[in-house]
């Protein structure tokens, strides 16, 4: 049942004698929400509706008594192994309906390239092309140091009320272990707890991390355009390349400009991937090298790939998996899934070869499982 804000909102004057302050309070919301191109939605019930899920569900996942994600291994390309909390699927349809109908309508800045339609990896390493200096900078634990109370005044200035951005911000974050209370808004129907972060792995958390990080990309524009720099950032990975020469006081000049920015929303800087590449030198912008030419795709990781591809024909995805180290076959297969989609848009060819393989493969251990999805 997917009932409009107007029809929840008439049925619920007819049906329930609201106050004429509620009425407007309600009207209020609807207005500004939708003046920010985002569905009005007035209640969790609400919300319920809207996505078809159960609205007792909705609240023992925003009171905390329910946990509502799955712990995915994801292996990185220096061997270590990235937590990822994928929702569980009723959780998973709300965070993709707030993502599809709220988050997306929000414009996030120009140098901004992850988490975006039509905007990918190839796409920010191409703005580098040519440039003879580059400037590399990583902000420390990005998603865990983006919490609740950031996220509850996102949903707010949308023009959502309070308990509802409250509700919200619960729907779109995992709970933390540190000490602090949101305190807001003042009363509320769910006991305290500690403030979540946003998930690595959600649908709705790449978005929200845009959004929240869209008045720092506007200030770093503005000083990379001042200082003849490119800058791009696509999630924590921020670079900043030249025609003209970095040296190491310009190189400070803007690190200390990031990190001033940045700790302005709690973030901070991870001095040990903070690395200036001069001409020369080759240079990677998300795995991708970059040069005068265009931008390519690594020898290694196309052999390292193809290797993964072949060993799992081979002994097969599960057995294979297992060698890795995996703790489960899927987070394998999203790993293969990865590197594939990493290589599409530098390399078409590449990427349908190998693709056509991976899917066959894929293919043959479904049906040695049992599974028909």
């Amino acid at each position: 049942m997917n009932i409009s804000s107007h029809d929840y909102f008439s049925n619920g004057v007819r049906n329930e004698n609201l106050s004429k302050d509620l009425v407007e309070k309600y009207n209020r919301i609807r207005i500004k929400t939708i003046s920010h191109n985002c569905y009005p939605v007035l209640t969790l019930k609400h919300l319920s509706l809207l996505t078809e899920t159960d609205y007792f569900f909705l609240r023992r996942v925003v009171s905390g008594k329910q946990f509502a994600y799955h712990r995915i291994e994801h292996l990185k390309a220096d061997g270590t192994v990235r937590n990822l909390y994928s929702p569980i699927l009723d959780l998973k349809i709300v965070q993709r309906w707030i993502l599809d109908f709220i988050l997306s309508s929000v414009e996030n800045s120009s140098s901004s390239y992850a988490y975006e339609n039509g905007k990918s990896i190839f796409d920010a390493a191409e703005k580098h092309i040519g440039n003879k200096w580059m400037l590399k900078i990583d902000l420390r634990n990005f998603f865990d140091s983006i919490d609740e109370i950031s996220i509850y005044k996102i949903f707010n200035e949308l023009g959502y009320s309070e308990i509802l951005s409250f509700e919200f911000s619960r729907l779109c974050t995992i709970r933390r272990k540190r000490t602090g209370d949101l305190n807001i808004p003042s009363k509320l129907p769910y006991a305290p707890r500690n403030p979540g972060h946003l998930p690595q792995g959600a649908p709705t958390s790449g978005q929200l991390a845009n959004i929240f990080l869209k008045n720092f990309d506007k200030e770093i524009e503005l000083f990379s355009i001042n200082n003849d720099l490119i800058y791009t950032r696509y999630s924590d990975d921020l670079i900043f390349s030249s025609n003209k020469i970095i040296t190491g006081n310009k190189a400070s000049i803007i690190i200390n400009k990031v990190s001033t920015e940045a700790l302005k929303l709690g973030l901070e800087i991870n001095s040990r991937k903070t690395i200036l590449i001069p001409p020369g030198k080759h240079k990677k912008v998300l795995g991708l090298i970059v040069d005068s030419h265009g931008v390519h795709v690594p020898k290694k990781y196309v052999s390292d790939l193809k290797w993964h591809i072949r060993q799992s024909d081979l002994y097969g995805v599960l057995e294979y998996s297992q060698q890795r180290g995996f703790q489960s076959p899927e987070g394998f297969i999203n790993f293969i899934n990865g590197n594939l989609s990493f290589i599409k848009a530098p390399n078409p060819v590449l990427y349908n070869s190998l693709k056509r393989r991976w899917s066959n493969i894929i293919q043959k251990y479904r049906i040695s499982q049992g599974i028909f999805y």
